[in-house]
């Protein structure tokens, strides 16, 4: 039986990623993905709660930003 593990990030909660702050979040996340892949983690997830909705738009630019890194 094969099991794939995916490590879950939610960038929108503790320390909420904003449009204020959304250079530095994101220089942050690539950070942190940097160590996960040092250390073999080669699945992700992104994710946001109900709690802290970011705006659609910023969702997508997380996403497109990471994709195209």
């Amino acid at each position: 039986m094969l099991v794939d593990f995916v490590y879950n990030i939610d960038v929108f909660t503790h320390e909420p990623l904003s449009s204020s702050n959304y250079e530095a979040g994101l220089q942050s996340l690539k950070n942190k993905l940097k160590q996960l892949i040092n250390a073999g983690i080669s699945s992700f997830s992104f994710s946001s709660t109900n709690v802290n909705r970011p705006s659609e738009q910023l969702q997508v630019e997380l996403l497109n930003d990471i994709a195209n890194w």
